[in-house]
Formats: structure tokens, sequence, C-alpha cells
């Protein structure tokens, strides 16, 4: 995402996926340890219950991260100079995303189906909706948004 290309249409839900999964197996791990550290150490408890509370707020954060790397990516797109002439290939690359960004949200949700994490999937509705419904949407959406901006004349003067 250093660019602003229409390659980022693959980064994007690549590196969504890995937050995705990140935060469960966090949300695993601080469920799992917290009953036998509190058994160990009751005084350890609340810095346990502090952790759990700091995973589950990754539930809203997650939304504004997805956000925030499609705009990136749509405003680094701005400052990239490019060529008209590349239209062609940006939208060929839209389609190949398009076609792959379900497969992604896919993994993402045979990884919740997974009976490990389907204890704590309930934690995170955003997450899971986001990931197995509105991916290929919103990724569509910024790669439309990115072909705009690459391969129209918006930048003017600066040229």
């Amino acid at each position: 995402m250093s660019k602003g290309s229409v390659l980022d249409m693959f980064i994007i839900p690549i590196i969504l996926l890995g937050i995705g999964i990140l935060v469960y197996v966090g949300a695993i791990i601080l469920n799992q340890i917290e009953p036998n550290i509190s058994a160990i150490s009751p005084a350890a408890s609340p810095a346990i219950n502090r952790g759990i509370q700091a995973i589950n707020t990754f539930n809203w954060s997650f939304l504004i991260i997805a956000f925030a790397l499609g705009f990136g990516s749509i405003l680094f797109g701005f400052f990239y100079p490019s060529h008209p002439i590349f239209f062609v290939l940006g939208m060929l690359i839209l389609v190949i995303s398009m076609i792959t960004t379900p497969m992604v949200s896919n993994v993402f949700e045979t990884f919740i189906g997974s009976t490990t994490v389907s204890t704590v999937s309930s934690s995170f509705p955003i997450i899971n909706w986001f990931m197995t419904n509105m991916l290929p949407i919103f990724m569509t959406i910024t790669g439309f948004f990115m072909l705009i901006i690459l391969y129209t004349n918006l930048r003017g003067a600066r040229e």
C-alpha cells in the first residue's frame, strides 16, 4: 500500500484477513488462560479481564481499519501518476480482484466455523459481518473509486 495502485485490491483483503484471524486467536488465548491464571493468582484476574475488554474493542476498530485502508489506498492513488491507457489493465485487475476477494471471505468463514473459533465468534459480530458479507462489496467499490482516481485527469495543473 505504498503507492496506491490497483494491486492494493489484492493486498487489503489479505491484511484484513490477517487482522481478523489475529483478533480471534487473541480472544481464544485469553479465554483459555483466564481460568488457569485466576486459579493460580486471583490478583491477576483484573488484568486478564482488561485484556479481554481490549480484544473486544477490535470489533469496532476492525471496521475503522478497513475503511482507513480503503481510503488510504484511494488517497495514495490520487498522488500516483498513471496514464489512462492502462485503464483496461486496471479494469482487468479489478475483475480478478472481484473473483478472488470472495475466496478470502470464504477462508474467513471457514476459519470462524471451526469448533475452536466458534466459541468466541459471537463476541465479534461486526468482524463476522464485514468479512463474510461486505468484504467483496467493499473491495469492488474501493476498486472502482481507485480506477476513477488513477485514470482520470483530476490532478489538474500538477502534471
